[in-house]
């Protein structure tokens, strides 16, 4: 089951982003999901976007520099895809409308399985809230999601996998990322070159090729072209034209040690901003991937023509202020900017952004780059900021959605319950890559999981989707179109579930337990002691469920795929009638939950992920309503790893319920 989807990179088409890759993601069973754009270039209709804010976050990264990096991520309980490309997804998404170059490596895990590519992206997750400017909300929402990569790469079991590296410049120049040479053939894609050629010396000189072949669009000015000439000067080279087809974008590189050839490929191209500066030092955001395999085509000089010209990215007003993004949390709005201002920021909402409908809700005061304003905005209301002009004018910001948690999470739900009825998520059309030759498998220095040896195989984009949406026992990396979907992990048919019966006793008319086995103490004390807590036992043995007290841990178990909704009405419940601290698990098929609640707080641990939750819930909120649909996203939490202890809520609960830290992790997996 598919419950997470991420889309980053430059959104230039949220529109059709949405009809496209967010509507086939969120059919996948309701899946949470979120899109993180680039600030710079926002261009598109607002007035064309239905279901941001109400059905998925978006949101914005800004910096000094181009943000570039493009990726796709889906989670599912035992599944997990990972795409890495150039540009923004939008743009790929937009291939059945022009012919797409774009060359994606795609990594498939399934049956549990982790690779070292999904734990590069892990750290790389975590770190980019510290090296771009993003809202807090989707900062948290990233290095959640960097979280359960690590868990789940670390839990997940010891074998062999493809080698394939991630390469950013977060912290250093990408192209230290590159080994060093020498190595006997280079093949450079130029699709873009500076003036001086600076960032290609900077590669030869890195790599030290006996033989280098230079790609060049025929279009390129003779004063570029001699520029990269001169840059492989004293080394054997040929200069070849691209034909109409060949990989250009997103692939920078090939080069060739012995009968191995390696590709560079994703959102980098040969200037010095992307190749040789960090972040840091001025450098744009890049995302990129060093893979094996073969040549994808032969740099020809025949048959060319004019290549088609992309319509360019918008670039936004230097004027107006950057909105990173806004949230709908009660009565009041919540905003964030890029960056504190030397002037008051106006912010004003719409319900569809369309001309003339804009009201002015409040403003940012100077020197604030976050505010909360008192005023009642739905979910999936558009918002702007604007800052005033010289002359007299204002500068709008890009528009975004002002985010509802709770209400994507109940959207989720219901997608989830209409996708039993889609027979197939749509693909996205991508023109296909040219064939990559199958490699060895390689293990990798990180421990990568795979029930079965991994291969990278060949791959169009047709092929591509089918294998990535068809179930396999392994993990691989495929040079190939974006995955529209995870497959659900095949489960096995659980255990029959004993009916559940009474146990007659003086002083009580039913316990639940199994056929044979006698209430605990503990659980008589408790019906002596609260009469009321025999009805709704017996309301939980009417609905089928085994239900166990004993060292004050509640144990229920029944036949549910999704535990949590069950454990939550049945741990608010038990609380109104046993004061306290009510600790409970549920099992349920194949996963359980474990809530530890004493109103307002909740911590809540999934036996399938090593994460601790933790919740504070303010009337009329409640475990109960806030967890009906299933989804854990719903309500905002803090979050820490399993093997750093208690979190202080849970901490709390445990101090009142006279138990350590330590029996309860003994008591849960005894």
């Amino acid at each position: 089951m598919l419950h997470d989807a991420l889309v980053l990179g430059t959104a230039g088409d949220l529109p059709l982003l949405e009809k496209t890759a967010v509507s086939a993601v969120r059919g996948m069973r309701g899946a949470r999901t979120a899109v993180i754009g680039d600030a710079a270039h926002a261009g598109f209709d607002p007035a064309d976007v239905s279901l941001a804010g109400r059905d998925y976050l978006y949101a914005l990264a800004a910096s000094d520099t181009p943000f570039r990096p493009a990726a796709v991520l889906l989670l599912g309980g035992h599944s997990s895809r990972l795409a890495i490309g150039p540009g923004g997804p939008a743009s790929a998404a937009a291939a059945d409308r022009a012919p797409d170059d774009a060359a994606w490596t795609v990594v498939e895990c399934e049956g549990g399985a982790s690779h070292a590519l999904l734990a590069d992206f892990a750290d790389w997750l975590d770190a980019l809230p510290d090296a771009v400017r993003l809202a807090p909300w989707a900062a948290d929402h990233l290095r959640e999601l960097a979280l359960q990569l690590t868990e789940r790469h670390i839990t997940a079991p010891t074998g062999a996998g493809p080698e394939a590296r991630l390469l950013h410049n977060l912290g250093g120049p990408l192209i230290d990322g590159l080994p060093s040479g020498p190595v006997d053939e280079l093949h450079v894609y130029a699709g873009v070159i500076e003036p001086g050629a600076a960032a290609l010396r900077a590669l030869v000189a890195r790599l030290d090729p006996a033989h280098v072949v230079l790609g060049l669009r025929p279009q390129w000015p003779a004063d570029q072209r001699d520029a990269a000439l001169a840059a492989l000067t004293g080394r054997t080279s040929a200069v070849r034209y691209l034909a109409p087809g060949e990989l250009r974008r997103g692939q920078v590189a090939q080069w060739r040690i012995g009968d191995r050839w390696f590709s560079l490929t994703g959102s980098a191209e040969l200037t010095e901003a992307a190749l040789t500066r960090s972040v840091a030092d001025g450098g744009n955001c890049e995302l990129a991937v060093v893979l094996p395999g073969a040549k994808a085509s032969t740099l020809a000089q025949e048959g060319l023509a004019a290549d088609a010209v992309a319509e360019p990215l918008p670039v936004r007003d230097a004027a107006a202020p950057v909105l990173l993004g806004a949230a709908a949390e009660g009565g009041s709005l919540r905003v964030a900017l890029a960056g504190a201002g030397t002037a008051a920021v106006t912010i004003a909402v719409s319900p569809d952004a369309s001309a003339g409908s804009w009201r002015t809700v409040g403003t940012v005061p100077a020197g604030r780059a976050e505010h909360v304003l008192a005023a009642e905005v739905a979910p999936g209301t558009a918002v702007r900021a604007s800052s005033p002009r010289a002359d007299g004018g204002s500068a709008d910001s890009a528009v975004v959605y002002a985010y509802g948690a709770a209400q994507a999470a109940q959207r989720a739900a219901s997608a989830g319950a209409a996708a039993a009825r889609v027979a197939a998520a749509p693909a996205v059309p991508v023109t296909p890559v040219a064939p990559v030759a199958p490699v060895a498998p390689v293990a990798p220095a990180a421990p990568v999981a795979t029930p079965a040896p991994a291969a990278v195989a060949p791959a169009t984009s047709a092929t591509a989707a089918a294998a990535a949406a068809a179930p396999v026992s392994s993990a691989s990396v495929t040079p190939a179109a974006i995955a529209p979907a995870v497959a659900p992990r095949p489960v096995a048919a659980p255990e029959p579930v004993r009916p559940v019966s009474a146990y007659a006793s003086s002083g009580t008319d039913s316990l639940i337990g199994d056929d044979d086995a006698e209430p605990s103490e503990a659980l008589l004390e408790l019906l002596v002691e609260h009469a009321e807590l025999e009805e709704l036992l017996d309301s939980f043995r009417s609905s089928g469920w085994s239900v166990a007290y004993d060292d004050g841990l509640w144990e229920l178990s029944g036949t549910w795929t999704n535990p949590v909704p069950v454990a939550a009405r049945a741990a608010e419940q038990i609380g109104r009638i046993v004061p306290g601290s009510t600790l409970l698990r549920a099992q349920g098929k194949s996963t359980w939950v474990f809530l530890a609640w004493d109103a307002p707080d909740l911590a809540m641990l999934l036996s399938n992920q090593q994460i601790w939750r933790s919740y504070t819930f303010a009337a009329p909120s409640s475990p109960a309503n806030s967890f009906a649909s299933g989804d854990i996203a719903g309500a905002p939490s803090l979050k820490s790893p399993r093997a750093k202890g208690a979190p202080p809520a849970l901490a709390r609960i445990l101090e009142a319920a006279g138990l350590e830290y330590t029996e309860l992790l003994d008591l849960l997996y005894a």
